[in-house]
């Protein structure tokens, strides 16, 4: 009866642990002096599948100390499960590579480091634990993702999070990616769609300056048009009538707390009794190259 008490304990606690949110800041003696580099870096968000990862030191280690029982690699978030790879030390370069078996699926990893000594004749050198974490992201049509943010501290500022510093919020473009509709092009639909996180995101952030950002703001959408008008417009029954990209779900996703809303109300509220002409709708409007991108798909 206790192993089956113990062994409901450990499925709730497994459970608890995958269903939080993991921070892909923790580290844990990164910063020592033997420590010359460390790859990937930790909390490093653009990972490739099939890294190595290595640990380069100012001074030789002794080879009986690195054993694979205290040196491995998990996988900690969205499930956690141990990698299997390979383990060599190379006493020239005083480096220690780990090298997966396969290529690494999306999520967070967590490297581990441990019981590490140096040589005899530097044994005054002594190397604690090494612990931190990097994350393998998922890529679609060649874009790689952030990570998935933290909810609490994305949503308690205006601002958000933005891992990977492009201009859009993370929640925003991760559900580009990954739940907006999309119809004929996907990869000219979602780029057109990150304009317009890029905008909104300028929007929240200056809502004071409503007529003087109006323009660049606007451009998302005169290139949204240039696309619906000049490329949709002959196959329009493939799309519903009212098709934008800037629909109610979307403004839902980037004004998802009272802080925002009311920037964006702000930003509206400056514009009371202006009337503005409709948009240039040239390819100009778009910050990518969508002519060369719908050449790519054959139109």
């Amino acid at each position: 009866m206790k192993k089956i008490f113990f062994y409901i304990f450990c499925v709730l606690l497994l459970t608890h642990l995958q269903a939080k949110d993991v921070d892909l800041s923790t580290s844990k003696g990164t910063d020592q002096e033997m420590i010359e580099s460390l790859t990937p870096a930790p909390a490093q968000t653009d990972v490739r599948r099939n890294v190595s990862i290595k640990a380069k030191f100012n001074t030789s280690l002794d080879p009986e100390h690195i054993k694979k029982n205290d040196i491995w690699l998990k996988r900690i978030d969205p499930d956690i499960r141990h990698v299997d790879v390979s383990i060599h030390y190379d006493q020239t370069s005083q480096t220690i590579t780990l090298q997966p078996q396969k290529l690494l699926d999306e999520g967070i990893y967590e490297v581990t480091y441990q019981s590490l000594k140096a040589i005899k004749s530097e044994k005054e050198q002594q190397l604690k634990e090494i612990k931190y974490r990097f994350y393998v992201p998922e890529m679609i049509d060649g874009h790689i993702l952030p990570p998935k943010p933290d909810m609490q501290i994305n949503n308690s500022t205006i601002a958000g999070i933005d891992a990977n510093n492009n201009g859009v919020r993370d929640d925003i473009e991760r559900w580009v990616y990954l739940d907006m509709k999309t119809y004929r092009y996907p990869k000219v639909e979602r780029a057109i769609a990150m304009d317009w996180g890029k905008a909104i995101q300028t929007i929240l952030m200056n809502p004071e300056k409503a007529k003087e950002i109006y323009d660049t703001v606007h451009r998302p959408q005169n290139c949204f048009w240039y696309y619906k008008l000049g490329y949709l417009g002959g196959n329009m029954q493939m799309y519903p009538i009212g098709y934008v990209i800037f629909d109610d779900e979307f403004r839902d996703i980037a004004m998802n707390t009272k802080e925002r809303q009311k920037a964006y109300l702000k930003y509206n509220v400056l514009f009371s009794g202006d009337i503005y002409p409709m948009g240039r709708l040239h390819p100009d409007q778009c910050d990518f190259d969508i002519e060369s991108m719908m050449r790519e798909v054959g139109r």
